[in-house]
């Protein structure tokens, strides 16, 4: 099950649908600056029209997508043994490979990865940097 200061996608919806305008569901989700300005210009509607798109995302926001922009923190404070399974040993250990459907080894696809592995927290980011030196051969 999930943790209990894990935010839930349904809960950020329902938020933005009743009480969007006022920017509630931008506080639920710590992005309290947001929060502010929908606070401070609700008497505009804008705040409301967002609040519904906002609403909207998040019903259709796929799940692991939600939790990877708003539940991080969470998989980076769990303990080690909770954590997704990450390669161990230096950062010339961990080698991405990445083959594109044609076959050629495209950098740009290799550097997309990397990066997406340090967003999720699998890389560090001097492992991140030693691999991106290493593709873009600045070693």
């Amino acid at each position: 099950m999930s943790d209990d200061k894990e935010k839930q996608r349904r809960t950020a919806a329902l938020l933005a649908f009743v009480l969007g305008a006022f920017g509630v569901h931008r506080f639920y989700l710590e992005e309290h600056g947001r929060g502010v300005a929908y606070a401070v210009f609700f008497w505009t509607f804008v705040p409301l029209l967002l609040s519904v798109r906002d609403g909207l995302r998040y019903l259709t926001m796929e799940e692991g997508r939600f939790d990877a922009a708003y539940n991080t923190a969470g998989l980076i404070l769990r303990p080690h043994e909770e954590r997704p399974a990450v390669p161990v040993g230096s950062p010339a250990a961990i080698n991405v490979t990445v083959n594109s459907p044609g076959g050629a080894d495209d950098p740009v696809d290799r550097l997309e990865r990397l990066h997406a592995l340090k967003e999720k927290g699998i890389l560090s980011d001097d492992e991140f940097a030693a691999q991106k030196a290493k593709l873009l051969g600045v070693e």
